[in-house]
């Protein structure tokens, strides 16, 4: 079996509790919805997410950026809030953790 790369996440743990996800996203051919109808960039987030808990005991907010080129904004913002992200400054979504 080939292992095949299908997207990519990236983000930073801040001293103070936050959780900064940088980006997080399947790659374009494992994309079959728009964003904030897939069920798998969902569970991607979901899941990349509670990985960064377990990791980081300490975190108790996470942001991640309101604009995302890859995508149409209204699905993006749409995306966000439906995994409970509210704006929280004007180029940035978050919410509490636990």
């Amino acid at each position: 079996m080939k292992e095949v790369e299908i997207g990519q996440a990236q983000a930073w743990y801040y001293p103070d509790g936050t959780l900064v996800l940088w980006e997080c996203f399947l790659h374009t051919f494992a994309q079959d919805q728009p964003i904030d109808q897939d069920p798998n960039m969902k569970a991607l987030w979901e899941n990349f997410t509670r990985f960064l808990c377990e990791q980081f005991v300490g975190a108790n907010k996470i942001v991640t950026t309101a604009y995302d080129p890859m995508f149409d904004t209204g699905e993006y913002w749409a995306f966000l809030r439906s995994l409970g992200y509210e704006q929280v400054a004007k180029a940035a979504y978050g919410k509490a953790l636990r």
